[in-house]
């Protein structure tokens, strides 16, 4: 009879322990947060193709963006490149921060000779979760930093490269 009460108990252990695993819940909150960054930067990336600007800045870092005029935002994203397409690869997600790897397809409009699919790029963008939500970091480009003549709020050298559309790796396709 005691070894029937053992057996018993294993079992209800052994069945406890497999349906309350807490890690299963840990793994699949961790794939929806993923799921969620790369369906908002795809998002976003897609307004910026759509030149549906206003729209964009909603998904700006509010804290990334307080001391940029709307019309220095919006500047940046016009210019010398028609971009073909955008997509969010991966993310890396540390906590409430997250670097997103894009892929984008663009032509830079002043070039004479474009290959017939533009040029492919990669670069990492900076994300964070705020009240449950992603938010794009907003990051100066290197011109507007060399024109302010001063660091940014991230406290990097305003002569430095930076990782953003404006300077993405290119390869021909």
């Amino acid at each position: 009879m005691a070894i029937i009460r053992k057996c018993s108990l294993l079992i209800c252990l052994i069945f406890f322990g497999i349906s309350f695993n807490p890690t299963s819940g840990y793994a699949e909150a961790a794939a929806d947060q993923q799921k969620a960054l790369l369906t908002r930067a795809n998002e976003y990336w897609n307004l910026l193709l759509e030149k549906k600007l206003e729209k964009a800045h909603t998904y700006e870092d509010p804290a990334s963006v307080q001391n940029v005029a709307f019309s220095q935002y919006a500047q940046r994203f016009g210019g010398g490149v028609k971009w073909l397409g955008v997509r969010a690869e991966k993310a890396q997600i540390d906590g409430n921060e997250a670097d997103v790897l894009m892929k984008i397809r663009y032509v830079w409009s002043f070039t004479p000779e474009v290959p017939e699919k533009g040029f492919e790029g990669t670069f990492f963008e900076r994300w964070r979760l705020i009240d449950g939500q992603w938010f794009h970091v907003y990051r100066k480009a290197n011109w507007e930093k060399l024109k302010d003549n001063k660091t940014d709020k991230t406290g990097s050298d305003p002569q430095s490269p930076a990782p953003n559309p404006e300077s993405p790796t290119e390869s021909k396709q």
